[in-house]
């Protein structure tokens, strides 16, 4: 029985112990609860913050990549391709830069613009834009020897004119005179010394000459000028049935420019038409067959005799006709007709069929060519007025053909 009681005395303790404890075991697990109710709360209004701010680190940390990335790119080296195209674009707009404006975009010009020289009619470069005098090529008398004459570009009263290759492979033309039987030394001399004198004349309307050699066994002079490629003015004038009148115009300011160089050195040309001024693929006229052909006539009449007219009546003027004393006034005539022939496509005076009827009409006639087109501008009649003159001393000089309002209004 004491076991007993003590059993159920000892056992009353460890009830209250074990009640105890299980208060004890309770209180936390339903507390808690209570008490993490409050804390789940605060920390779901805490979640969305931290969520929030992390989020706004990643969208910087993705800005500050990109802004890197693009850094780098920009820093990176760049292809080959790009390098060299952006250099070039550089180099086209610096030239661009330095480059004066052109005259069309300078605005509207009242020249027509050049054409295809290939078939189509020469001399429509502006002023302005064809090329300057160039050097002339430096040739020496042995560059000349061996030299192989091609095709026949013309005839005269006493020789004939060649296309000629030399041995250096480069063509230039050489004009053959015939001398005769009889050659006064002193005449030959001094025709090779003006043919010198002309070696030293440079001008883009001329043709140059480069020298000359004798044949004493074929009784040759030879006479080796510039070959120009694009043949005579007179051939357009018969190719092309009406001309533009701007493009006479061009060619008859480039004749007188060319006129005025010969005459400043002292020079009457004497055989002015269109056969005698050639023209370039680039519109250029140059006249050609000019200064020594005085003293080619001299000296080949005196061995030869005067067997025929020296020159073409047609573009004469009457003071030579009449064999007067003449100058540098007789080449302006000649210009005035050369002008009248590739206006209407032929000799300005073609109602003359006979060499000697249009001599005496030309030496005696008081006006003009009747042939002048009656449609031509005003200022071109003025020109060519000025050019009619019959009276040498009354003609118009090189000077006062280009202040014309004609050539001026170019």
């Amino acid at each position: 029985m004491g076991c007993g009681t003590s059993k159920a005395e000892g056992d009353e303790p460890r009830a209250e112990s074990s009640s105890s404890e299980n208060v004890l075991e309770v209180a936390p697990s339903a507390d808690p609860k209570d008490d993490d109710k409050p804390k789940q709360r605060k920390a779901a209004k805490a979640a969305p913050e931290i969520k929030g701010t992390k989020a706004q680190e990643l969208l910087a940390k993705k800005k500050q990549e990109e802004k890197e990335e693009e850094e780098r790119r920009r820093n990176a080296p760049r292809g080959v391709g790009t390098v060299v195209r952006n250099v070039k674009n550089a180099n086209v707009a610096t030239k661009k830069e330095k480059e004066p404006p052109s005259p069309a975009a300078a605005g509207p010009t009242n020249r027509p613009k050049m054409p295809d020289p290939v078939g189509q009619l020469p001399g429509q470069v502006p002023p302005t834009e064809r090329p300057m005098t160039a050097p002339a090529p430096v040739f020496k008398e042995k560059d000349f020897e061996g030299f192989t004459t091609m095709k026949v570009l013309g005839k005269g009263s006493f020789g004939t004119t060649y296309e000629c290759g030399l041995r250096s492979c480069k063509v230039v033309c050489v004009k053959i005179i015939e001398l005769g039987d009889v050659v006064d030394p002193a005449e030959l001399a001094g025709l090779r010394q003006e043919i010198t004198l002309m070696q030293r004349f440079n001008h883009p309307n001329i043709v140059q000459y480069y020298g000359a050699t004798e044949d004493k066994a074929a009784k040759t002079i030879n006479i080796f000028m510039e070959f120009v490629t694009g043949g005579a003015l007179n051939n357009y004038a018969k190719k092309f049935p009406k001309i533009p009148y701007d493009t006479v115009r061009d060619w008859a300011r480039q004749m007188v420019l060319g006129i005025k160089y010969l005459h400043d050195n002292k020079v009457v040309h004497r055989d002015i038409k269109g056969a005698n001024i050639l023209v370039t693929n680039d519109g250029v006229l140059k006249l050609a067959d000019f200064g020594c052909s005085k003293s080619i006539d001299q000296t080949v009449s005196k061995t030869r005799g005067c067997q025929t007219m020296v020159g073409t009546p047609y573009w004469m003027a009457p003071e030579v006709l009449k064999c007067e004393p003449y100058g540098t006034k007789s080449d302006i005539w000649s210009i005035g007709c050369t002008i009248v022939e590739v206006t209407i496509g032929k000799a300005p005076w073609p109602e003359m069929d006979n060499m000697w009827a249009a001599v005496y009409k030309i030496a005696n006639s008081t006006g003009p060519p009747p042939t002048i087109p009656k449609d031509c501008p005003p200022k071109m009649t003025s020109f060519l007025d000025r050019c009619f003159q019959r009276d040498p001393k009354k003609r118009a000089s090189a000077d006062e053909l280009l202040a014309h309002p004609w050539l001026q209004g170019m």
